[in-house]
């Protein structure tokens, strides 16, 4: 059980931190100013996202790049998706952060993935869930 809320909090770590570069790159521009429950929601959201991610493919991925290319990946389309929906943004302004989201997911979950291998690549784990 140990295992799972570590997994959990690096998946939060990784999401926050990703959100975090997103602000910033929210700051550049007038046009891309959001509210601050924009970004609560997004750390909320994309922790589920991506711990929803790992659960579904963590028997399928052997390295660290590819554990964080498919949360990045999940997380950053389904937000984008969320958004479009809901008309919140232009389409190529959802397209430009769908990109956007992508990354700065990427580069810490890449990271912590990779320091983090042993905790979140493990073959020898037993099929249950709370193992």
């Amino acid at each position: 059980m140990i295992i799972w809320l570590k997994r959990i909090g690096l998946i939060l770590l990784i999401i926050f931190l990703g959100t975090i570069i997103d602000y910033f790159v929210h700051q550049l521009s007038d046009n891309f100013t959001e509210q601050f429950s924009y970004f609560t929601h997004k750390i909320a959201f994309g922790t589920l996202w991506a711990f929803v991610a790992y659960l579904v493919f963590r028997k399928f991925i052997k390295t660290p790049f590819w554990l964080a290319f498919i949360m990045s990946g999940m997380t950053s389309v389904l937000l984008q998706f969320f958004y479009f929906i809901n008309e919140h943004e232009l389409t190529w302004v959802t397209v430009f952060f769908l990109f956007v989201h992508f990354l700065v997911f990427l580069l810490p979950g890449y990271y912590i993935c990779k320091k983090y291998t042993n905790l979140f690549i493990n073959e020898k784990e037993s099929k249950s869930l709370f193992s």
